[in-house]
């Protein structure tokens, strides 16, 4: 039934839940999981240089706990692959299942950043109106 299954990851306690049911799932119907991190870009950054900066910081941050996840998928016999990507956190993790042609994604309600949430909408909202497969929302 899902073969592919792509989780929204961004360390906080509602991607980390939405990871244990991909787990779950994977094991049920022998998918693989694809975990997406999305380096959000600020909507104006002055410099090349400060942008490269910010990008640097989040794929250092995310391949940290990507590697978690990973470790832990393994020793349960799953396969797993991991990217990164800039953008907008809803259109990257849409384009990002699209891309592998996904059947079912997974994200947490809330992220790590609250306040955020009500500056750009709520990511999880913008993933279900916007994607092309079945998407899982964890609370």
């Amino acid at each position: 039934m899902y073969k592919k299954i792509v989780v929204a990851y961004d360390g906080s306690e509602h991607s980390k839940k939405g990871f244990e049911v991909a787990l779950e799932l994977a094991k049920m119907f022998e998918s693989s999981i694809h975990i997406v991190s999305v380096a959000h870009i600020p909507d104006f950054v002055e410099t090349k240089d400060e942008l490269n900066g910010i990008l640097n910081d989040a794929r250092q941050y995310y391949e940290k706990i990507q590697q978690q996840a990973i470790e832990r998928a393994k020793s349960e016999g799953i396969e797993i692959n991991c990217a990164i990507v800039p953008g907008h956190p809803a259109n990257g993790v849409v384009s990002f299942a699209e891309s592998i042609k996904a059947d079912l994604i997974i994200v947490g309600q809330r992220g790590r950043s609250g306040v955020a949430r009500y500056i750009v909408g709520n990511v999880a909202e913008n993933i279900v109106r916007h994607a092309h497969c079945s998407v899982m929302v964890i609370k």
